[in-house]
């Protein structure tokens, strides 16, 4: 009978260990799931923040560009505005020469008109 009682317990220890066992391998499978969750959330994070920079790296290209842009299109008005500047003082140098060939020629008359008197 002692023999029968050591045995019985022997077998609880069994049925209790393997009862841990499987305890544990289900931790452990759950343990493994949640490494491949998270594994696959950071691939995720990384794949977006590619894509982000990928973005960053578009627009900052598009801002370069739009700043060439600019400074041509600057660059081209104040060309323009040179342009404007020279031919508005050509028309007025043309002006001034006209009132003085005028004012000239009326004194030419005068003085003409002075000595025929």
């Amino acid at each position: 009978q002692a023999q029968a009682a050591a045995a019985a317990s022997r077998l609880d220890e069994i049925s209790s260990a393997k009862a841990d066992a499987q305890k544990a391998q289900t931790a452990a499978t759950a343990a493994r799931r949640e490494c491949a969750a998270s594994r696959a959330e950071i691939e995720s994070l990384r794949q977006k923040l590619s894509e982000s920079e990928d973005v960053c790296t578009a627009k900052d290209a598009a801002v370069r560009d739009l700043h060439s842009v600019l400074k041509r299109a600057q660059d081209e008005a104040r060309r323009e505005r040179e342009k404007a500047l020279q031919v508005q003082a050509r028309f007025e140098a043309e002006r001034l020469e006209r009132e003085r060939a005028e004012i000239e020629a009326e004194a030419t008359a005068q003085k003409l008109r002075d000595e025929v008197s």
